[in-house]
Parts: structure tokens; C-alpha cells; sequence
């Protein structure tokens, strides 16, 4: 009879575990996708600004974005523009920064594409291209494709403040020092040189990690 008993009891210890854990799941994915339509929500009004998207234009992308905060819950959401130094609104974005986490969700938009960038359990962050999974980003900042190759990095050397972007194995840009965006003016570029791209994948690859760059390694120093 204890053994029934005992037998009963963990049975129904796993059943527990098991409903907690799937209870769990659900709640997470109800609070990713309202926060996601919080911020496609933001940058439905933003769309319509945008200038057209072309490689001249993202040559010339200012480091230092438009930024507004939305929430001043413990939740911090944010919308803008990555412009030219010109001012001229070349992407919309929207972001959520989770407080004390590395937790990272991110929407940007151009006239062509629209990306999200989105943490995932192995410490690396997926990226959706137009609502498909393209792409992923690793620790050291490496866009990996589905099939798991480097197609673009961004490289830092102990001996120089500037950064190199490469297309494949392929130097392609000089990237400006990150700064705070109190340090920064409208016309700090990202780019202090940037050679032709071959290809419109290229462009794309590029885009991801300047925007990987600009709003989610340097998230921190928005405030």
C-alpha cells in the first residue's frame, strides 16, 4: 500500500512538473508576442518616413541614432530612425531592453526588408528576415547563415579603435569606435571607409550588423 501510494505521489509530482513547465512556455510566448506587437505597433508610424534603401545612402549611415523611449515601465521600449548624416531616415527600428539581461528583441525596417532580431535559450540571437528565420548572431558578433557559415563579422584589434566589417573572409569597411549617443553628433559616421559591395546579399549582410552594431551591442549605453 505505501509503494501504491508512493508510486501515486511522484506520478503525480511529474504530471505537475510537466503542466508548470508547459504553463511556462505558454506565458513566455504570450509575453514575447505582445511585446513584439507593441513595437510593430510603434514602428507602424514610423514607416512611411523612410527614404529608399540603396547602398549610397547606407554608406553615409550616421552612428548615432534617433531615439525616443515609449514606457517608462521596468520594461524600457524604444522607437526611431537610423539616418544618414544628413538626417535622412534610412531605417525605422523599435526595441525592447530588459533590465539587468542581455535579453535582446529588436525590429527594424527599411524600404526593402524587414528584420527582427531575437534572443534564443543558446545565448545567441536569431534573425528573421521579411517573417523567415535568415540568419543568426554569435557571441562575438559573427552573422552566421542557416546552414551555420560566417557570411559577415565585425572584427576588433587590440592595436586600433576602429573596427573592420568583413563580407566573408572579405574586408569591406572600417566601423568608427563605438560611443555613448551623448557623445555623438548626427554626422559621426559609422563608417570611416567603405569599399563596393558585390552582391544585394552583401548589402543585407551589412545592414544586419550595423544594425546589430549600433542598437543591441551598444543597447547599454542608450540612457
Amino acid at each position: 500500500m505505501i509503494i501504491i501510494t508512493l508510486a501515486f505521489a511522484f506520478g503525480f509530482f511529474i504530471l505537475y512538473m510537466i503542466m508548470d513547465f508547459l504553463s511556462g512556455t505558454k506565458s513566455r510566448k504570450r509575453e514575447f508576442q505582445r511585446s513584439l506587437n507593441k513595437l510593430k505597433g510603434s514602428l507602424s508610424e514610423l514607416k512611411e518616413s523612410i527614404i529608399p534603401f540603396d547602398t549610397a545612402e547606407f554608406k553615409i549611415i550616421s552612428q548615432r541614432p534617433e531615439i525616443k523611449r515609449l514606457s517608462r515601465s521596468s520594461a524600457k521600449y524604444y522607437h526611431g530612425f537610423l539616418s544618414t548624416i544628413y538626417q535622412e531616415p534610412l531605417v525605422a527600428f523599435a526595441l525592447k531592453v530588459y533590465p539587468n539581461s542581455k535579453k535582446v528583441l529588436t525590429i527594424a525596417t527599411t524600404s526593402k526588408n524587414e528584420i527582427l532580431f531575437v534572443s534564443n535559450k543558446y545565448g545567441t540571437i536569431d534573425v528573421q528576415i521579411d517573417g523567415e528565420k535568415a540568419a543568426w548572431i554569435d557571441e562575438s558578433g559573427c552573422l552566421h547563415n542557416k546552414e551555420g557559415d560566417i557570411v559577415a563579422s565585425i572584427e576588433d584589434y587590440a592595436h586600433s579603435q576602429y573596427s573592420v566589417l568583413k563580407i566573408g573572409a572579405e574586408e569591406v569597411a572600417h566601423m568608427n569606435p563605438l560611443q555613448s549617443i551623448s557623445e555623438l553628433n548626427e554626422s559621426d559616421r559609422l563608417f570611416s571607409l567603405f569599399h563596393e559591395l558585390k552582391a544585394l546579399d552583401e548589402s543585407l549582410h551589412a545592414l544586419i550588423l550595423a544594425i546589430y552594431r549600433i542598437l543591441i551591442k551598444n543597447r547599454l549605453k542608450l540612457d
